[in-house]
């Protein structure tokens, strides 16, 4: 028997897409065309595996269900992997963090955020290798909270600034010029 595990894993996820700055929108399916020109469609996610059993297509689904085809009524399959989109994931709840001047030509960088506790805090300037350049904790008080930051010997380029205050998580995109 042949088991092909489904795994929800986009093997070339941008650093953008896994720090939640953009977002796609993906259509990831399972084909099986039979010889009667029906199609079946299974999306990758609700896929726990594919068996082939003794002559059938055995297609486990994540929520426990098993969905059976003979495999001498089956023409083809296909995978889709299709992104249709990529947009700028947009809070629509008002930010708190600021980053100026951005871009950052030489200089100190004004971090600006509101905290609604008195918590320990994570400042991280992210490369878009996924490095950590930088990084702080710092004990933020409840409301607006400041930290002034030379721009010491970075490289130019893009990065991503993400702090950790409580349980919220906000990034936003850095950019340093010589």
């Amino acid at each position: 028997m042949t088991t092909f595990k489904m795994r929800n894993k986009i093997k070339t996820l941008p650093l953008l897409l896994f720090l939640g700055i953009y977002y796609a929108n993906a259509q990831n399916t399972l084909n099986i065309n039979l010889k009667d020109d029906t199609k079946i469609q299974h999306t990758l996610t609700a896929i726990r595996s594919l068996t082939f059993p003794s002559g059938i297509v055995q297609v486990n689904k994540t929520d426990g269900k098993i969905e059976t085809t003979l495999l001498s009524n089956v023409r083809f399959f296909n995978f889709i992997n299709l992104t249709t989109g990529m947009e700028e994931e947009r809070n629509h709840s008002s930010t708190s963090l600021q980053l100026f001047p951005n871009p950052l030509v030489n200089g100190v960088l004004t971090i600006r955020y509101d905290a609604s506790q008195t918590t320990l805090t994570t400042l991280k300037i992210i490369d878009l290798k996924g490095i950590t350049v930088w990084q702080t904790e710092k004990s933020s008080q409840l409301g607006n909270n400041e930290i002034y930051l030379n721009k010491d010997n970075w490289s130019p380029g893009v990065y991503i600034f993400k702090i950790e205050t409580g349980n919220k998580i906000e990034t936003k995109q850095l950019i340093i010029n010589n």
